[in-house]
């Protein structure tokens, strides 16, 4: 006996209310490419509402796939973009292979409580 049996003695079925998603309409037209691909390999029209559900499910199991596939980093970088990340670079001084585990691997740098790159430990 499922609980709704137990609670009001018959069958019910909950659903999720509806919730508008804007999407541009680029995207629009590839789901709807999408949704017309996977029927006609699998032989059944998914709803857009199935269709946005499986990528949900795919995005939780697998994160990774989401973040690759929205980053906003193309390659290769232009030499605008290249310059900027160089522009970034600076030089802390004189430091052994140690002093460079010490600040990339430790429990203090893995915890966030190191003190900050370029600043050498006395």
């Amino acid at each position: 006996m499922g609980i709704g049996e137990t609670l009001y003695g018959g069958k019910f079925h909950l659903k999720s209310m509806a919730v508008s998603v804007k999407v541009r309409e680029d995207t629009k037209r590839r789901l709807d490419r999408l949704q017309a691909h996977l029927a006609s390999r699998y032989g059944r029209k998914m709803t857009l509402q199935e269709l946005v559900d499986a990528l949900t499910s795919i995005g939780e199991n697998d994160p990774g796939r989401v973040t690759s596939a929205t980053s906003r980093v193309f390659m290769p970088l232009s030499e605008a973009a290249r310059k900027r990340i160089l522009s970034l670079t600076f030089d802390i001084g004189p430091t052994s292979e140690e002093d460079i585990d010490r600040e990339l691997y430790s429990e203090e740098a893995i915890h966030g409580q190191g003190k900050p790159p370029g600043r050498r430990r006395g």
